[in-house]
C-alpha cells in the first residue's frame, strides 16, 4: 500500500472516531427516586410505594435521566453497608448524603398527605454535585 494510502485510511478513521465522540460522552444523569415519605396522619407505606414506582416509571419514560428506583436504592445501600441511612427523605441533607452514596448525579424526594379526599405529593430534585435543591413542586388531587 503507498504511503498515501495509508494517511488517507488513518485521517479517515480519526476523524470517525473524533465525530463518534460525543456520542460516547453524553451519558444520561443519573436520578434516584426515593420512597416518598408519607405523612404518618393520613398516608401509609403502601401508598408510599405506589407513589414512589410510579413516579419513577414517569421519570424513566422522560428519558432524561437513568433512573434508579427506591427498591434498586434500597439494594445499592446495604451492600456499600449504608444501612444507617434513612431510606425515606424529609430534608436536603438526608438526600445529600443517600446521593453521595449511590454516586447518582440528581435525587428526588417527596412527601405524601391526605386530607379526606385530597392527596398531596410534595417533591423536591436535589443536586448532589451542587448541593442544592434545583426544582421543587407540589401536586394535589382528589381521589
Amino acid at each position: 500500500m503507498s504511503r498515501k494510502k495509508v494517511i488517507f485510511i488513518l485521517t479517515s478513521i480519526f476523524l470517525l472516531l473524533v465525530l463518534a465522540m460525543p456520542g460516547y460522552c453524553s451519558e444520561k444523569p443519573t436520578c434516584a427516586v426515593l420512597l416518598f415519605h408519607p405523612d404518618m396522619s393520613a398516608s401509609n407505606i403502601y401508598e408510599s410505594q405506589m407513589l414512589s414506582n410510579k413516579y419513577a416509571e414517569l421519570i424513566n419514560r422522560l428519558d432524561m435521566f437513568d433512573v434508579i428506583d427506591f427498591n434498586e436504592v434500597d439494594q445499592i445501600l446495604k451492600t456499600k453497608n449504608a444501612v444507617d441511612l434513612d431510606r425515606t427523605c424529609t430534608d436536603l441533607g438526608c438526600a445529600l448524603k443517600i446521593g453521595n452514596k449511590l454516586n447518582a448525579d440528581f435525587v428526588i424526594y417527596g412527601i405524601i398527605g391526605n386530607v379526606g379526599n385530597l392527596s398531596s405529593l410534595d417533591t423536591t430534585l436535589v443536586n448532589v454535585a451542587g448541593g442544592n435543591e434545583t426544582q421543587h413542586a407540589v401536586y394535589d388531587f382528589e381521589g
